[in-house]
Protein backbone atom coordinates (compact mmCIF):
# COMPACT_ATOMS: atom_id res chain seq x y z
CA UNK A 1 0.00 0.00 0.00
CA UNK A 2 1.44 3.41 -0.84
CA UNK A 3 0.57 7.08 0.52
CA UNK A 4 -0.10 9.89 -1.48
CA UNK A 5 -0.82 12.95 1.18
CA UNK A 6 -3.78 11.43 3.28
CA UNK A 7 -4.83 9.15 0.65
CA UNK A 8 -3.83 5.53 0.88
CA UNK A 9 -3.83 3.73 -2.69
CA UNK A 10 -3.41 -0.30 -3.51
CA UNK A 11 -1.43 -0.97 -6.69
CA UNK A 12 -3.04 -3.97 -8.14
CA UNK A 13 -1.36 -6.11 -10.75
CA UNK A 14 -4.01 -7.10 -13.67
CA UNK A 15 -5.21 -10.57 -13.64
CA UNK A 16 -3.46 -12.92 -16.59
CA UNK A 17 -5.48 -14.48 -19.67
CA UNK A 18 -5.31 -17.68 -17.80
CA UNK A 19 -6.65 -15.99 -13.90
CA UNK A 20 -9.73 -14.98 -16.34
CA UNK A 21 -10.60 -18.21 -18.12
CA UNK A 22 -10.46 -19.80 -14.53
CA UNK A 23 -12.75 -17.41 -13.28
CA UNK A 24 -15.17 -17.68 -16.11
CA UNK A 25 -15.23 -20.96 -16.18
CA UNK A 26 -15.68 -21.48 -12.47
CA UNK A 27 -19.07 -18.72 -12.83
CA UNK A 28 -20.36 -20.86 -15.80
CA UNK A 29 -19.73 -23.91 -13.59
CA UNK A 30 -21.79 -22.12 -11.02
CA UNK A 31 -24.85 -21.35 -13.32
CA UNK A 32 -25.00 -24.52 -14.83
CA UNK A 33 -25.12 -26.35 -10.91
CA UNK A 34 -27.98 -23.91 -9.87
CA UNK A 35 -25.08 -22.18 -7.49
CA UNK A 36 -26.67 -18.46 -8.75
CA UNK A 37 -29.99 -16.76 -8.55
CA UNK A 38 -31.03 -14.24 -11.06
CA UNK A 39 -32.30 -10.74 -10.72
CA UNK A 40 -35.52 -11.87 -9.95
CA UNK A 41 -34.95 -14.43 -7.39
CA UNK A 42 -33.09 -11.81 -5.62
CA UNK A 43 -35.98 -8.91 -5.73
CA UNK A 44 -38.01 -11.91 -4.85
CA UNK A 45 -36.03 -13.32 -1.84
CA UNK A 46 -35.13 -9.48 -0.89
CA UNK A 47 -38.88 -8.19 -0.66
CA UNK A 48 -39.81 -11.50 1.57
CA UNK A 49 -37.00 -10.62 4.32
CA UNK A 50 -36.87 -7.15 4.08
CA UNK A 51 -41.01 -5.62 3.62
CA UNK A 52 -39.97 -2.31 4.21
CA UNK A 53 -38.10 -2.38 0.48
CA UNK A 54 -41.70 -2.40 -1.03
Amino acid sequence: MHRLGSKATETASPYTMEELNSRITASLDDIEAGRTKNNEEVEKLLLEEFEWLR
